[in-house]
């Protein structure tokens, strides 16, 4: 809800600063990285295949993530979901200095996509803002783990054209 905290990273090294804690960040990246590879493996999806095929038929899909390129593609690739997307645009392209609220990796996009129309789902703040510099549509997504009202009105007042509950719930509002 802050908002700069990109990543898992970040918001460890946030929490810990604010708490009184110094710890080297690279120190802290290496410890997400083994539990990642530990636990990587065992995380389930929270979409279907399924939900791909069916909103790839009308619309092209992308990916700008803050995640590192090769947490992103074992994440695609072992659920089968890598052939929905292009580009996808992750930490590596973009640079760990130029993550969102900056939006190059949106412009990027933009610059291998021909549309009218572009959506940007997202579920923080600096997604909303990422939106908003980029001149798309930002659509907001409650994470499973807050689906508050609190966050619903910050996501709106960051200029979400909407906030839904669940990212399945976006084929029902596109064809509304």
């Amino acid at each position: 809800k802050l908002g700069g905290l990109n990543n898992d990273w970040d918001l460890t090294e946030f929490l810990l600063k604010k708490y009184g804690y110094e710890v080297d960040y690279r120190k802290i990246v290496d410890i997400f990285n083994a539990y990642y590879q530990e636990l990587a493996p065992t995380e389930a999806p929270l979409i279907t295949s399924e939900f791909f095929e069916k909103l790839s038929k009308d619309y092209n899909l992308a990916i700008f993530t803050g995640r590192v390129k090769e947490e992103a593609f074992f994440t695609l690739d072992k659920h089968n979901f890598t052939k929905f997307f292009y580009p996808i645009i992750t930490m590596k392209e973009v640079g760990f200095e130029r993550q969102k609220p900056d939006c190059l990796g949106i412009e990027i996009i933009k610059e291998k996509i021909i549309t009218d129309k572009i959506y940007y789902l997202g579920d923080t703040v600096d997604d909303m803002q990422c939106a908003m510099t980029a001149n798309v549509n930002g659509i907001g997504v409650l994470p499973p783990q807050d689906k508050s009202e609190e966050l619903k009105n910050l996501l709106i007042s960051k200029k979400a054209m909407v906030v839904l509950e669940q990212t399945t719930d976006l084929i029902k509002f596109l064809e509304g």
